[in-house]
């Protein structure tokens, strides 16, 4: 009886103890539930890996953007406004304008045709400048110095030449005049030529236009030179001393006239 009540009594410490024992493991997990080991906890701080931020990237205002990829995630139509606004002027194409056509000025038919203006003037002065001739059959001439006609035109009959004591025909008339006085041009004319003979001293061939032209000899100190036009009465030249074959004569102007190499009579010209 005695042993059987020990057994008991082992058999319930026993449980007591296995109860103890369980509380206690129950008792020791809360704990370690509640209240980590510093040991791991600093573990897990060592190996906890920091998170790192990609760097931002200014950017460049002269820069030209480049065109997105797929990885961006962009839309096509984000995409394309995208490059509208970051466009260059010089990557913007512009519309060709279209060309106007060619303004032609309009045609006159049938313009009317202006004549030119003769700015000749009526009267040739003495120089180069070309004017224009004409005189004609019906115009007369002045005077180239005023006197009386010593020796009178004749072709058809012969005259008396009172220094050469004989008889012959006459091409031109003499004017009695006194050496140095101004000899003027009877007419407009263009100074054909200057020359000297023996017979009528120096003299000038004037050109009257129309085939007429004057030979006025016995001339000292001219005033125009060969191809110079002349207005009638512009002073030409002057009276000269006689030559040998007028010494009885005395001072005088020799005056030949002609028309188309035919000599004709002053005297039916002169005024």
């Amino acid at each position: 009886m005695r042993k059987q009540n020990t057994w008991r009594t082992l058999i319930i410490g026993g449980i007591a103890a296995v109860s103890v024992a369980a509380a206690f493991i129950v008792w020791s997990g809360n704990r370690t539930q509640e209240k980590p080991d510093p040991g791991l906890e600093s573990s897990d701080q060592q190996l906890e890996i920091p998170e790192t931020k990609e760097p931002v990237l200014e950017k460049d205002p002269n820069t030209v953007p480049t065109k997105p990829t797929q990885s961006e995630k962009e839309t096509k139509e984000e995409v394309q406004d995208r490059w509208e606004v970051d466009a260059t002027p010089e990557e913007t194409e512009s519309p060709e304008k279209e060309e106007e056509p060619e303004k032609l000025p309009p045609v006159i038919q049938n313009p009317p045709v202006s004549e030119p203006k003769d700015e000749t003037p009526n009267v040739p002065v003495v120089g180069t400048q070309i004017h224009s001739l004409n005189f004609a059959e019906g115009q007369t001439l002045g005077w180239p110095v005023k006197g009386n006609v010593i020796q009178y035109y004749s072709m058809d009959s012969t005259v008396y030449f009172p220094t050469l004591e004989q008889y012959k025909c006459s091409p031109a008339i003499q004017i009695q005049s006194e050496a140095g006085t101004p000899v003027t041009a009877p007419a407009d004319a263009k100074v054909a030529g200057l020359g000297e003979d023996a017979k009528i001293g120096r003299y000038i061939e004037l050109e009257l236009g129309n085939g007429y032209g004057m030979i006025i000899g016995q001339l000292t100190d001219l005033q125009v030179s060969e191809g110079d036009y002349v207005a009638r009465g512009t002073q030409i030249a002057s009276v000269a001393a006689p030559t040998r074959y007028y010494v009885v004569e005395g001072d005088n102007l020799y005056v030949q006239m002609y028309c188309k190499e035919n000599t004709i009579d002053p005297l039916d010209y002169l005024e």
